[in-house]
């Protein structure tokens, strides 16, 4: 057996990006979709390395922000259960799908232990370890949404957003599919006529209001008269490191495609290294204009990071013209092995 490591806001997990696909799919609510994520966070890099864990309760308590919770024993084991339940389940078409469980065995005798021993399926290993093409996922972002849909959907947008064109487009359908709401009548065109607009508002976050010719997130009245964007966009948008416009794309006269136009943020690290490489690419008129703008984004890099990777580094490096280690000491890291540290 082997201890988990704690869990810890500054981790991430690595997700082969091929989950992320809109054929994969698993019915998994808030705190499962969360604690598989913290699970993935604490997988060894090679393949062979998947042990049977323990994990001490009041560590998920914790990670699971349920510490005061009268449930939070029966919380922790329905999460686990739910996990175990709901498998990753793939589907090309009719004739074409498949599954793998996510779990292989879980247990907790609080008598003689305070950990909890999970051991992941087998089957499940590539899709978790992520090897060369994954999707990062910082559970500093992610452990903030408080909605089934923001934590089914932010997963999908991170997938793109490090992507030059930076966009991803779903059909209804697809998206139906997704979030298991192919058979609610309510988002069924078949059984309501407004159901595509209750699909956008209730499962995206968006709205057309009248006069309008976008979309945009659902804003809703507060006891105080104050207007409040809501929904999965607007969470999505206000806790994690994305920001997320939505066009709406017919088919004829009737809406078929959401297309999410993505972006960091531009005070995240990863949307600072993001404009560094644009500006690199872009045909400045003026001499020398090219490298201030590249120094003022590189002037306001996070600091205060944990710990990013030499890739990162070495891309940063080659961008600024600058050697890595001559890079590491001015950020104020040192190296140890794949990763960066702060000192």
């Amino acid at each position: 057996m082997a201890n988990i490591r704690p869990f810890s806001k500054d981790r991430f997990a690595k997700v082969s990006r091929e989950i992320l696909d809109k054929n994969y799919r698993t019915k998994l609510g808030l705190h499962a979709q969360k604690l598989l994520y913290g699970l993935a966070s604490c997988l060894d890099e090679s393949e062979n390395m998947f042990p049977e864990w323990d994990i001490h309760i009041e560590g998920l308590f914790k990670y699971m922000n349920i510490q005061g919770t009268n449930k939070r024993y029966e919380i922790v084991r329905d999460t686990i259960l739910e996990i175990a339940q709901n498998p990753l389940q793939y589907r090309v078409n009719e004739k074409k799908w498949g599954g793998w469980s996510w779990l292989s065995m879980w247990k907790f005798d609080a008598e003689n232990s305070s950990y909890v021993t999970i051991k992941m399926g087998n089957d499940v290993k590539p899709y978790l370890l992520g090897l060369k093409e994954y999707c990062r996922l910082e559970a500093r972002y992610y452990i903030k949404l408080s909605s089934n849909y923001s934590m089914w959907l932010y997963p999908l947008l991170r997938n793109v957003a490090n992507k030059r064109e930076a966009f991803m487009e779903l059909t209804l359908k697809e998206i139906r599919e997704l979030t298991y709401n192919e058979k609610t009548n309510a988002y069924s065109p078949e059984k309501n006529r407004n159901a595509n607009a209750a699909l956008l508002n209730w499962v995206i976050g968006i709205e057309k209001k009248r006069g309008a010719k976008y979309y945009s997130p659902v804003e809703t009245v507060t006891k105080d008269g104050e207007i409040k964007q809501t929904g999965a966009i607007a969470e999505i948008n206000e806790k994690t490191d994305l920001y997320v416009e939505c066009d709406v794309l017919k088919t004829g006269r009737q809406m078929s495609h959401v297309r999410f136009n993505v972006q960091f943020k531009t005070d995240t690290f990863q949307g600072k290294r993001k404009a560094i490489k644009k500006a690199y690419r872009t045909d400045y008129k003026k001499d020398g204009s090219r490298q201030l703008v590249i120094e003022e984004i590189k002037n306001g890099i996070d600091k205060d990071r944990i710990s990013i990777s030499m890739q990162t580094v070495e891309e940063m490096a080659a961008a600024q013209g600058k050697r890595v280690g001559d890079l590491l000491r001015e950020m104020g890291y040192r190296r140890d092995g794949e990763r960066a540290f702060k000192t």
